[in-house]
């Protein structure tokens, strides 16, 4: 029987990402994309635990994909690049019901449905700005986004509401680099990442 795995992540193999599942010890290593020719990483597994969605440059630009969890039956839903200011193709999140999935694309985010389905405009950034990663609190159904300037350093977090209005400034820029921005499950404390040295490695 194929294994239950927890553990999901991306492995440079020949020069290329790949994405594998294993148990907590390494285990049970299953390579489940072995397409060789390109990238595949920043998996994430579904809420409803039954489907892993990941970036791909299969077409160059970066694209979202879905699989099994045995890594069959992969398909490209995205029609728009998952791209912006010094983003390889990283930031998209699920939904909390696992029907849809949010990404950025330049300064707009984008809402499509698991199967590719019903591409819809989410969210415009604000001027100058692309959206770079987002994060989606199901239970205060509140939405928290990181955005970028030209500058690496140059990053501001938002919050908005779930069905994209209400943008609000919630950390303006800081010195260093503001990363991986998510929420409290109750929605009271924003955690995110800043390299405070002013100096981070380019991704």
């Amino acid at each position: 029987p194929y294994p239950i795995n927890h553990f999901l992540y991306a492995r440079l193999i020949n020069g290329q990402y790949e994405i594998f599942s294993s148990k907590q010890d390494g285990s049970d290593l299953v390579n489940l994309t072995e397409y060789g020719a390109a990238n595949d990483w920043y998996a994430q597994v579904s809420p409803l635990k039954d489907m892993v969605a990941f970036v791909s440059t299969r077409q160059v630009n970066p694209h979202i994909y879905t699989m099994d969890l045995n890594g069959k039956h992969q398909q490209k839903i995205t029609t728009l690049p998952i791209a912006g200011y010094h983003n390889p193709g990283s930031g998209f999140c699920w939904s909390p019901d696992g029907g849809q999935i949010l990404y950025p694309s330049y300064d707009k985010l984008y809402i499509v449905d698991r199967d590719g389905t019903d591409l819809k405009l989410f969210a415009q950034a604000p001027a100058g700005r692309h959206w770079r990663e987002v994060y989606w609190n199901g239970y205060t159904k509140k939405i928290v986004a990181l955005t970028m300037g030209v500058n690496i350093f140059d990053t501001e977090i938002y919050i908005m509401n779930e069905d994209g209005t209400g943008l609000t400034l919630l950390q303006d820029n800081q010195p260093g680099r503001m990363d991986s921005p998510s929420l409290s499950t109750n929605g009271k404390v924003l955690l995110y990442t800043q390299d405070q040295a002013g100096f981070n490695v380019l991704d």
